[in-house]
């Protein structure tokens, strides 16, 4: 029997652990931006697979707004954006099956929107890899 867990995924940014996610079903979120093979109909009818080297995604995490992370990430992104960092290593696992995605070189793309109500606010993180 397969089973699944929000609390068995991870998120580390800079190898720091990330904790603070907002609630719902879509607090962490893993995006290719590119298809990984497209192809191409030559005038004769024959196709040919074409295999992107394209491997960027974007990594989307909702942070409660008084996460502690909040503040964090930010400071993350002015040191990206004044070219004190050159990037940052982004990694999200599941610590039950192993699988995962592993950015060596990401970044945080914006700083975050801010989402306030009745319910805990969120903010929503974006890092590129």
């Amino acid at each position: 029997m397969n089973r699944y867990s929000f609390t068995s995924h991870t998120l580390h940014v800079s190898n720091m652990p990330i904790t603070g996610f907002a609630s719902g079903d879509d607090v962490l979120s893993v995006s290719y931006r590119n298809d990984g093979v497209e192809d191409e109909v030559g005038a004769s009818g024959e196709m040919m697979a074409i295999i992107s080297a394209d491997n960027s995604a974007v990594i989307k995490a909702k942070l409660l707004y008084a996460s502690t992370d909040n503040d964090w990430m930010e400071k993350q992104y002015y040191l990206f954006r004044q070219g004190q960092i050159s990037g940052i290593p982004v990694s999200v696992f599941n610590t039950l099956t192993g699988k995962g995605e592993v950015a060596t070189t990401g970044y945080i793309k914006k700083i975050p929107d801010k989402t306030l109500g009745k319910k805990a606010g969120s903010i929503g993180i974006v890092t590129g890899k």
